[in-house]
């Protein structure tokens, strides 16, 4: 009985670790990203890009904008397209729409 409370302890441990990496992993490739496609280098501060974010997030063009480009990729993701580097072409047409 003692060696499988051990056994779960150990599975529990695990898993916890498991979730930690996958999380570690996502946001250093999201930063990446972030970094990639909105041009911040290393020297930008962390408060910088935070006032950023929260600026970002409260502009009601900004987010009904950024609604219609996540549309827009959900849509691309759904129907199995490849994602390309036609970027500016989705970007001009949601500016048209």
């Amino acid at each position: 009985m003692k060696k499988l409370k051990v056994k779960e302890k150990q599975l529990l441990k695990r898993d916890k670790e498991n979730e930690r990496k996958a999380r570690t992993k996502r946001l250093i490739e999201r930063g990446a990203m972030f970094e990639k496609y909105l041009s911040f280098n290393g020297s930008v501060s962390n408060n910088f890009i935070e006032l950023y974010l929260q600026k970002l997030s409260n502009d009601k063009n900004f987010l009904e904008y950024s609604d219609n480009i996540k549309f827009s990729v959900e849509k691309q993701i759904n129907s199995s397209s490849p994602i390309n580097n036609q970027n500016d072409e989705v970007i001009e047409n949601e500016k048209i729409n």
